[in-house]
């Protein structure tokens, strides 16, 4: 929750949809205000392949579902990964990352890895500025 907060801070709560796993039970960010997916119950590659998310930027902390939309259906779509800002990256699935990291690094364009929260601060204000334009 802690990320989601300070995302928040950047970018404002308004602007943040968080979409929950269908294996949490409890759904603790439309408990703290976050607007969420009412049913999890959709397979992801579904919700990909029924909208066009142009004008969204996906932001995960290692998630290889966010390259999906490109990776599976050819869609352009920007994900911002926070793997390398997070406190305990001891508890992250480092196999999945190295892979996630060597199919991103084709299209930097498209996945970004801010190394500080600075960086993601910068990454974020720029994205705003584009994909609201």
């Amino acid at each position: 929750m802690a990320l989601v907060d300070r995302i928040a801070g950047l970018v404002g709560k308004e602007n943040i949809f968080v979409k929950t796993h269908p294996r949490n039970p409890e759904n603790r960010f439309q408990q703290a205000g976050y607007a969420t997916n009412a049913s999890t119950a959709v397979p992801w590659e579904l919700i990909v392949l029924n909208h066009s998310f142009s004008h969204t930027l996906f932001i995960t902390v290692g998630s290889s579902a966010a390259t999906n939309p490109y990776w599976v259906f050819g869609k352009p779509v920007r994900a911002l990964f926070l793997c390398d800002l997070v406190e305990h990256p001891e508890r992250l699935r480092h196999k999945v990352l190295v892979q996630t990291r060597k199919l991103c690094a084709a299209r930097p364009d498209l996945f970004f890895f801010p190394q500080t929260w600075e960086e993601c601060a910068a990454f974020l204000a720029q994205q705003r500025k584009e994909l609201s334009a």
